[in-house]
């Protein structure tokens, strides 16, 4: 026999859902800091003359680590608003680092590896996707190409926040994509390439 909730219940959750915005703002916190922690991110990578700046996004005071596979690590807070920003010596050759982020006990491992060339020019590697430039630009544009063995392919890109694209194959329509609120976007080849 289904059971049916008591008025007195139903109050308390029709109080709930309407609890003030500063009680809600208090209840998101305590979940941030007990449950969900974002992980960082990278938004810039530019020459210094003491090597290479990164600056991103991570949870405000957590500890930022940037840290080359099997190799030293370099570590920096994020401020009161999460902006944080590392300089890793200058290298001769391409690096591989891997971010992540500490708030207490609780470390969160970001996506992918970011990929430097000695020049500067970053990229954002992830598995399963199409691989991000790390360089502002206006216009629409391709940064990557990314494909496997089986003729699987991901076009990324760079373009205005928001912009509608359209992909063309051999002169006939093929996929549709939105650049996001980061201007980025990736475009899944509908059919293998050879």
């Amino acid at each position: 026999m289904p059971q049916i909730a008591s008025p007195l219940a139903l109050a308390a959750l029709v109080l709930a859902a309407c609890a003030p915005p500063a009680q809600e703002a208090a209840r998101v916190a305590e979940r941030q800091a007990g449950g969900y922690l974002p992980a960082p991110s990278v938004q810039r990578v530019t020459l210094a003359d003491t090597g290479l700046r990164l600056s991103g996004a991570a949870p405000a005071g957590a500890e930022v680590r940037a840290q080359e596979p099997g190799g030293a690590a370099i570590t920096g807070i994020a401020d009161e608003k999460g902006a944080w920003s590392l300089t890793a010596p200058a290298a001769g050759g391409v690096r591989l680092l891997g971010l992540s982020a500490r708030l207490g006990e609780r470390r969160v491992q970001s996506q992918g590896y970011l990929l430097i060339a000695p020049n500067g020019v970053a990229a954002l590697l992830r598995a399963g996707g199409g691989a991000h430039r790390l360089e502002p630009r206006s216009a629409p544009s391709l940064s990557a190409f990314d494909f496997d063995g089986e003729g699987g392919a991901i076009l990324s890109g760079l373009a205005a926040p928001g912009t509608a694209l359209s992909l063309r194959l051999d002169g006939r329509q093929s996929a549709d994509a939105t650049a996001d609120a980061q201007g980025r976007f990736s475009i899944v080849l509908p059919r293998p390439i050879a």
